[in-house]
Protein backbone atom coordinates (compact mmCIF):
# COMPACT_ATOMS: atom_id res chain seq x y z
CA UNK A 1 0.00 0.00 0.00
CA UNK A 2 2.65 2.21 1.02
CA UNK A 3 4.79 1.58 -2.35
CA UNK A 4 1.30 2.63 -4.58
CA UNK A 5 0.61 5.44 -2.69
CA UNK A 6 4.51 7.00 -3.11
CA UNK A 7 3.70 5.69 -6.84
CA UNK A 8 1.13 8.05 -6.85
CA UNK A 9 2.83 11.02 -5.21
CA UNK A 10 5.78 10.55 -7.37
CA UNK A 11 3.72 10.60 -10.59
CA UNK A 12 1.49 14.05 -9.24
CA UNK A 13 4.85 15.75 -8.80
CA UNK A 14 6.44 14.91 -11.99
CA UNK A 15 3.33 16.00 -13.79
CA UNK A 16 3.01 19.38 -11.61
CA UNK A 17 6.76 19.78 -12.71
CA UNK A 18 5.88 19.38 -16.12
CA UNK A 19 3.42 21.52 -15.66
CA UNK A 20 5.40 24.33 -14.19
CA UNK A 21 8.08 24.23 -16.91
CA UNK A 22 6.08 24.09 -19.59
CA UNK A 23 3.16 26.91 -18.67
CA UNK A 24 5.64 29.82 -19.74
CA UNK A 25 5.88 28.20 -23.08
CA UNK A 26 2.13 27.79 -23.31
CA UNK A 27 1.47 31.19 -22.15
CA UNK A 28 3.49 32.54 -24.91
CA UNK A 29 1.71 30.59 -27.81
CA UNK A 30 -1.80 31.43 -25.69
CA UNK A 31 -0.91 35.07 -25.63
CA UNK A 32 -0.35 34.97 -29.67
CA UNK A 33 -3.81 33.90 -30.18
CA UNK A 34 -5.63 36.41 -27.30
CA UNK A 35 -3.21 39.20 -29.30
CA UNK A 36 -4.45 37.97 -32.99
CA UNK A 37 -7.99 38.32 -31.56
CA UNK A 38 -7.98 41.62 -30.21
CA UNK A 39 -6.14 43.17 -33.36
CA UNK A 40 -9.33 41.60 -35.52
CA UNK A 41 -11.80 42.70 -33.13
CA UNK A 42 -10.63 46.56 -32.64
CA UNK A 43 -9.69 46.84 -36.87
CA UNK A 44 -13.32 48.27 -37.07
CA UNK A 45 -13.33 50.56 -33.95
CA UNK A 46 -10.45 51.97 -35.16
CA UNK A 47 -11.71 53.63 -38.63
CA UNK A 48 -13.73 55.85 -36.36
CA UNK A 49 -10.69 57.00 -34.66
CA UNK A 50 -9.49 59.32 -37.80
CA UNK A 51 -10.43 63.07 -36.09
CA UNK A 52 -8.47 61.54 -32.80
CA UNK A 53 -5.69 60.49 -34.53
CA UNK A 54 -5.55 64.24 -36.38
CA UNK A 55 -5.79 66.20 -33.27
CA UNK A 56 -2.62 63.88 -31.62
CA UNK A 57 -0.70 64.90 -34.72
CA UNK A 58 -0.60 68.19 -33.34
CA UNK A 59 1.29 67.68 -30.34
CA UNK A 60 4.32 67.06 -32.55
CA UNK A 61 6.71 69.28 -31.39
CA UNK A 62 6.69 68.58 -27.90
CA UNK A 63 10.30 67.17 -26.38
CA UNK A 64 11.12 63.70 -27.59
CA UNK A 65 12.49 61.61 -24.92
CA UNK A 66 13.50 57.90 -24.30
CA UNK A 67 10.54 55.73 -24.39
CA UNK A 68 11.91 53.12 -21.90
CA UNK A 69 12.83 56.02 -19.17
CA UNK A 70 11.03 56.06 -16.32
CA UNK A 71 9.94 59.37 -16.33
CA UNK A 72 8.36 58.60 -19.97
CA UNK A 73 6.34 56.02 -18.65
CA UNK A 74 3.37 57.15 -17.35
CA UNK A 75 0.76 54.57 -15.11
CA UNK A 76 -1.72 56.89 -15.14
CA UNK A 77 -1.86 58.02 -18.41
CA UNK A 78 -4.36 56.13 -20.75
CA UNK A 79 -3.20 55.01 -24.49
CA UNK A 80 -5.65 54.03 -27.49
CA UNK A 81 -5.37 51.58 -29.74
CA UNK A 82 -4.47 52.81 -32.79
CA UNK A 83 -3.65 50.05 -34.93
CA UNK A 84 -0.90 47.44 -35.96
CA UNK A 85 2.29 47.53 -37.24
CA UNK A 86 3.59 43.85 -39.29
CA UNK A 87 6.85 43.22 -39.50
CA UNK A 88 6.63 40.17 -42.21
CA UNK A 89 10.65 38.88 -42.34
CA UNK A 90 10.24 38.37 -38.42
CA UNK A 91 6.48 36.96 -38.37
CA UNK A 92 5.73 40.18 -36.35
CA UNK A 93 2.08 41.07 -35.62
CA UNK A 94 1.84 43.82 -32.58
CA UNK A 95 -0.64 46.47 -31.86
CA UNK A 96 -0.06 49.94 -32.13
CA UNK A 97 -0.68 52.56 -29.33
CA UNK A 98 -1.23 56.23 -29.19
CA UNK A 99 1.79 56.54 -26.70
CA UNK A 100 4.01 54.73 -25.11
CA UNK A 101 3.11 53.83 -21.56
CA UNK A 102 4.16 51.32 -19.37
CA UNK A 103 0.75 49.97 -20.00
CA UNK A 104 1.00 49.88 -23.37
CA UNK A 105 4.30 48.83 -23.88
CA UNK A 106 3.37 45.46 -21.72
CA UNK A 107 0.97 44.90 -24.97
CA UNK A 108 2.22 45.62 -27.94
CA UNK A 109 4.23 48.73 -29.33
CA UNK A 110 3.61 52.33 -28.91
CA UNK A 111 4.42 55.79 -29.80
CA UNK A 112 7.20 57.93 -28.89
CA UNK A 113 5.79 61.16 -27.54
CA UNK A 114 6.68 63.97 -29.44
CA UNK A 115 7.20 62.03 -32.95
CA UNK A 116 4.25 61.92 -35.70
CA UNK A 117 1.56 59.98 -35.27
CA UNK A 118 1.86 57.07 -38.06
CA UNK A 119 -0.22 58.21 -40.91
CA UNK A 120 1.94 58.99 -43.01
CA UNK A 121 2.80 62.21 -45.20
CA UNK A 122 5.97 64.65 -46.23
CA UNK A 123 8.09 66.00 -43.50
CA UNK A 124 7.02 63.48 -41.06
CA UNK A 125 9.29 61.13 -39.03
CA UNK A 126 6.84 58.52 -36.89
CA UNK A 127 8.88 56.34 -33.78
CA UNK A 128 7.10 53.82 -32.65
CA UNK A 129 9.11 51.35 -29.74
CA UNK A 130 8.33 48.40 -27.85
CA UNK A 131 10.26 45.78 -25.54
CA UNK A 132 12.93 43.68 -26.86
CA UNK A 133 11.06 41.13 -24.92
CA UNK A 134 8.72 40.04 -21.94
CA UNK A 135 9.35 36.18 -20.60
CA UNK A 136 5.21 35.22 -22.29
CA UNK A 137 5.04 37.58 -24.66
CA UNK A 138 7.26 38.11 -28.02
CA UNK A 139 7.54 42.00 -29.01
CA UNK A 140 10.43 43.72 -30.91
CA UNK A 141 12.41 40.46 -29.37
CA UNK A 142 13.35 39.82 -33.09
CA UNK A 143 14.21 43.28 -34.20
CA UNK A 144 17.78 42.77 -34.35
CA UNK A 145 17.15 40.26 -37.27
CA UNK A 146 15.38 42.63 -39.29
CA UNK A 147 17.78 43.44 -42.73
CA UNK A 148 17.96 46.13 -44.85
CA UNK A 149 15.86 46.20 -47.73
CA UNK A 150 12.99 44.44 -45.66
CA UNK A 151 9.56 45.93 -45.46
CA UNK A 152 7.39 46.30 -42.63
CA UNK A 153 3.59 48.05 -42.45
CA UNK A 154 1.84 50.23 -40.19
CA UNK A 155 -1.64 50.17 -40.51
CA UNK A 156 -4.21 53.15 -39.24
CA UNK A 157 -7.55 53.65 -39.27
CA UNK A 158 -7.81 51.03 -42.22
CA UNK A 159 -4.91 52.45 -44.02
CA UNK A 160 -1.99 50.20 -44.99
CA UNK A 161 1.60 52.37 -44.97
CA UNK A 162 4.64 50.41 -45.97
CA UNK A 163 8.08 51.13 -45.45
CA UNK A 164 11.53 49.65 -46.51
CA UNK A 165 14.01 49.43 -43.78
CA UNK A 166 17.48 51.92 -44.80
CA UNK A 167 19.14 52.13 -41.82
CA UNK A 168 19.87 50.21 -38.60
CA UNK A 169 21.78 51.86 -35.88
CA UNK A 170 22.82 51.55 -32.21
CA UNK A 171 22.62 54.69 -29.93
CA UNK A 172 22.35 55.60 -26.48
CA UNK A 173 19.26 56.48 -24.60
CA UNK A 174 19.60 60.34 -24.56
CA UNK A 175 20.70 60.44 -28.46
CA UNK A 176 17.01 60.97 -30.02
CA UNK A 177 18.83 63.43 -33.20
CA UNK A 178 17.85 60.42 -35.50
CA UNK A 179 14.12 60.65 -34.83
CA UNK A 180 14.13 64.30 -36.48
CA UNK A 181 12.14 65.06 -39.59
CA UNK A 182 13.88 65.23 -43.02
CA UNK A 183 12.62 67.79 -45.27
CA UNK A 184 10.44 65.69 -48.12
CA UNK A 185 10.78 62.44 -46.44
CA UNK A 186 8.45 59.84 -44.81
CA UNK A 187 10.35 57.87 -42.59
CA UNK A 188 9.38 55.58 -39.74
CA UNK A 189 11.43 54.61 -37.38
CA UNK A 190 11.09 51.43 -34.68
CA UNK A 191 12.84 51.20 -31.27
CA UNK A 192 13.98 48.72 -29.07
CA UNK A 193 16.20 48.42 -26.33
CA UNK A 194 19.55 46.73 -26.62
CA UNK A 195 21.08 44.34 -25.30
CA UNK A 196 18.79 41.54 -24.61
CA UNK A 197 17.97 42.07 -20.76
CA UNK A 198 21.14 44.85 -20.34
CA UNK A 199 19.47 47.45 -21.94
CA UNK A 200 21.88 50.20 -22.32
CA UNK A 201 21.29 51.40 -25.47
CA UNK A 202 18.46 51.75 -28.01
CA UNK A 203 18.36 49.48 -31.87
CA UNK A 204 16.98 51.65 -34.45
CA UNK A 205 15.32 50.77 -37.28
CA UNK A 206 14.83 53.21 -39.84
CA UNK A 207 12.36 52.83 -43.29
CA UNK A 208 11.42 55.30 -45.73
CA UNK A 209 7.56 55.32 -47.51
CA UNK A 210 7.32 52.92 -50.37
CA UNK A 211 4.16 51.68 -52.29
CA UNK A 212 1.98 49.55 -50.55
CA UNK A 213 1.96 46.79 -53.33
CA UNK A 214 -0.39 43.60 -53.93
CA UNK A 215 3.51 41.52 -52.97
CA UNK A 216 3.77 42.95 -49.89
CA UNK A 217 0.49 42.18 -48.98
CA UNK A 218 0.33 38.56 -49.44
CA UNK A 219 3.85 38.82 -47.69
CA UNK A 220 2.64 40.11 -44.28
CA UNK A 221 -0.82 37.85 -44.72
CA UNK A 222 1.74 34.39 -45.08
CA UNK A 223 3.83 35.93 -42.27
CA UNK A 224 0.17 36.05 -40.11
CA UNK A 225 -0.39 32.67 -41.16
CA UNK A 226 2.95 31.02 -40.53
CA UNK A 227 2.67 32.55 -36.91
CA UNK A 228 -0.24 31.16 -36.45
CA UNK A 229 0.89 27.74 -37.49
CA UNK A 230 3.82 27.70 -35.64
CA UNK A 231 2.21 28.30 -32.47
CA UNK A 232 -0.71 25.50 -33.01
CA UNK A 233 2.48 23.56 -33.82
CA UNK A 234 4.11 24.14 -30.69
CA UNK A 235 1.09 23.80 -28.20
CA UNK A 236 0.19 20.23 -29.39
CA UNK A 237 4.14 19.09 -29.65
CA UNK A 238 4.55 20.74 -25.66
CA UNK A 239 1.27 18.71 -24.36
CA UNK A 240 2.46 15.42 -26.65
CA UNK A 241 5.95 15.59 -24.88
CA UNK A 242 4.33 16.26 -21.42
CA UNK A 243 1.77 13.29 -22.21
CA UNK A 244 4.55 11.18 -23.47
CA UNK A 245 6.77 11.42 -20.36
CA UNK A 246 4.06 10.94 -18.38
CA UNK A 247 2.86 8.00 -19.72
CA UNK A 248 6.35 6.64 -19.55
CA UNK A 249 6.82 7.59 -16.19
CA UNK A 250 3.93 5.59 -14.89
CA UNK A 251 5.14 2.89 -17.08
CA UNK A 252 8.99 2.65 -15.38
CA UNK A 253 7.56 2.94 -12.20
CA UNK A 254 4.85 -0.03 -12.40
CA UNK A 255 7.41 -2.14 -14.21
CA UNK A 256 9.87 -1.00 -10.86
CA UNK A 257 7.71 -2.31 -8.56
CA UNK A 258 6.35 -5.41 -10.57
CA UNK A 259 9.50 -6.12 -12.47
CA UNK A 260 9.20 -7.22 -16.05
CA UNK A 261 6.45 -9.71 -17.24
CA UNK A 262 7.38 -13.17 -17.63
CA UNK A 263 6.38 -15.90 -20.26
Amino acid sequence: MRGKARQIIMIILFGAGLLVFAFPFAEMAVNHFVMQHNLQMTAAANQREAKRVQELQKTKGDQVGDSFSANNLSKAEKAHMLGTIDIPSIKLSLPVFDVATEASLNLGAGVVRGTDMPVGGKDRHTAISAHNGIPTKVLFTNLHLVKKGDVFVITVNGVHRAYQVERKQTVKPTNVKPLARQAGRDLATLITCTPYMINTHRLLVTGHRVPYTAKIADAVHHAKQAATAYAVIFIVTLFWVIFTLLCYTIWRLKWQKDGPVRQ
